[in-house]
Parts: structure tokens; sequence; C-alpha cells
């Protein structure tokens, strides 16, 4: 019984001992250093398996597939379409990610209504980052001058949109690898 208490009694001190040296090392961080800059992902290894165990919910899936884009582009909107008419479709905002993280929207942003062309299922089309923003009230996700924007419509409910600021050629390749996955993963659904 000895032999237990001294054990229990050195382990007791060592855990102290390590508890106190992490306790000291956090008194002396620095909080004002800054934080790390954001690189968006071009390694998609990988990227296809993150994305067999899908929700068995269409539009669950669709958002799931969205969130997992965080890695790979500096930002994006996820848009819902609100109605149709004639060639012109309106959307709303959803939720975006900014820089590898997944946010939903404050509820001024989901009352937002954006006009865009009509896009075909499947279809990935290159636009004006500036425009969309501007018009959706988030331009503060995307505040590079080299950023590059793509709409992608994922189904005739969901529209991906996604902000990169990769130079080409680097960004044709990018965005052709990804989009060629999705397209098979979003047929598969």
């Amino acid at each position: 019984m000895e032999k237990l208490t001294q054990l229990v009694r050195q382990r007791l001190n060592s855990w102290s001992k390590g508890l106190q040296t992490v306790l000291e090392q956090d008194a002396t961080l620095d909080h004002k250093k800054p934080v790390p800059v954001f690189e968006a992902t071009t390694d998609i290894s990988h990227w296809r398996e993150t994305l067999r165990f899908l929700p068995a919910d269409k539009a669950d899936g669709l958002i799931h597939i969205f969130s997992r884009l965080a890695p790979y582009f500096e930002s994006g909107i996820l848009l819902y379409k609100h109605s149709a008419e004639s060639t012109q479709e309106f959307w709303s905002p959803g939720a975006v990610f900014f820089h590898g993280q997944y946010y939903p929207l404050a509820p001024e942003h989901l009352q937002l209504r954006l006009q865009l062309p009509h896009l075909d299922f499947l279809q990935l089309r290159k636009t004006s980052p500036y425009a969309l923003l501007q018009q959706l009230k988030l331009s503060e996700i995307s505040d590079s001058t080299d950023a590059s924007a793509f709409a992608f419509r994922a189904n005739e409910d969901f529209l991906f949109l996604v902000f990169s600021e990769l130079p080409e050629p680097w960004l044709r390749t990018h965005i052709e690898n990804i989009f060629n996955i999705l397209r098979d993963v979003i047929r598969d659904l």
C-alpha cells in the first residue's frame, strides 16, 4: 500500500509541475502577434474522399459540399434560389466561408436578393467578384484586387460562388480539378 501511495504522489507531483510549466508559458504569450495569413490549398488529392460520406438528403449534402470547399478558396458564398422570372433568377445568400472558416449569415444578409442570369445545372462561369459582393453587402470577404469569382450551379436551388486569389495558369488548373470532382459527386447524390 505504501508503494502505491508513493507512486500516486510522484504522479501528482509530476502532473502538478507539468501544469505549472504550461501556466507559466501561457502568462508569457504575446497576444499581439499577427494571425497567420490564410493561403488556400491547391492539394486536392484527398478531397474526393472527404466527399464520400454525405448526408442522404440532397440539400444537406450540397451544404456539406459547399462547406468543404473552404480550404480551397479564400472565400465563398452559398446562394439559395429565391425565385425565377423568365431568364433572370433571384438568389439569396445562406452561408459564407472566409479564410477556411464556415459561417452562417446574419439575418440582414439573408433578406438580400441577387439577380443573376440563368446558369445550367453543373455549369461553371467566371464572374466579377466586386459587383456581386457589393450587391450582397459582403465586400469584406474578398478585398484583393487580384481575386477571381466563379459561380457554379449545384442544382436547381443552390449556387456556389467562390473567390480565389491564385494567379493564372494555376487558377485554371485548380478550378478545373475541383469542379470536375464536384460534378461527379453531385451527379451521384
